[in-house]
């Protein structure tokens, strides 16, 4: 018989979802992202889930209905929060639930994927980076998206309008809409390039790793001055879900699955 395990990436107001399956044969797949307004409805349209590993923004209330809803339906439900330690990973923070669960997620993610120490990257709209360090967490930072790095300038310059731009090289503007558009994109870059000229304190080999809605934008960032060229991972944050769903098996199996699926989305 197939294992079905849902893995649900819970935002304020969309969820993102995977389906992870483990064959009969001990091998696993997993399906499509799947965006979905309804979590509820999201369980219930699929067959079969015998456990559900949870990330959440959402308040307490809400996930404790969620909670219920799946013990009804006899799925073991797990809500993954944000921890000192885990998996031989160390929190730099005092007060851990000041994290977000998605940074930490994306870190225990990108563990299972890269090879050496990391700057993990999650463009969305906050843009979101974290270095890790002998298995130690030592600081990142949070700044705005892309998206919001336009509407603060929209939004407080009567003369500046935005426009939808496709090009995502790192370019000059030759009219206001472009000029934004490229200045906002530059913004990002020199994030990405001071995050990597700090980490050369600590070690010159590093492995970056970015993720998120715009990381496509980013993606001239191997042109930037990095060492390495950047790894692009669609969604890891799922990575980190990954992590918890496949506990029991030995570390370096859980990297064989996690490399096998990441390849699967290329």
């Amino acid at each position: 018989m197939q294992a079905n395990v849902l893995l649900v990436d819970l935002g304020n107001s969309r969820c993102k979802s995977r389906l992870l399956q483990q064959a009969p044969t001990g091998q696993y797949s997993w399906g499509r992202l799947t965006l979905s307004d309804d979590p509820f409805s999201l369980i219930d349209s699929i067959a079969d889930v015998s456990e559900i590993y949870v990330a959440s923004v959402r308040d307490a209330a809400f996930n404790h209905k969620l909670q219920l809803h799946c013990q009804q339906q006899n799925i073991a439900f797990h809500l993954i929060q944000t921890e000192k330690q885990a998996f031989g990973l160390v929190n730099s923070y005092q007060v851990v639930s000041k994290m977000g669960v998605d940074r930490w997620l994306a870190m225990l993610g990108a563990q299972i994927l890269v090879e050496s120490d990391f700057l993990v990257i999650d463009a969305g709209t906050a843009i979101t980076c974290d270095a890790v360090f002998e298995q130690h967490h030592i600081g990142g930072w949070i700044a705005p998206g892309y998206t919001l790095l336009r509407k603060a300038v929209t939004a407080n310059t009567a003369r500046v309008s935005e426009a939808d731009i496709e090009d995502a090289s790192i370019n000059w503007g030759q009219d206001t809409e472009a000029c934004l558009h490229f200045g906002c994109i530059a913004q990002l870059h020199g994030l990405v390039q001071q995050a990597s000229a700090l980490m050369q304190n600590h070690t010159s080999e590093f492995q970056t790793v970015i993720s998120g809605g715009d990381a496509d934008l980013l993606k001239s960032a191997s042109s930037s001055g990095l060492k390495k060229p950047p790894r692009f991972i669609d969604n890891i944050v799922m990575f980190g879900l990954l992590r918890f769903a496949l506990k029991d098996l030995p570390f370096s199996q859980i990297k064989f699955v996690a490399h096998a699926l990441s390849k699967s989305l290329d």
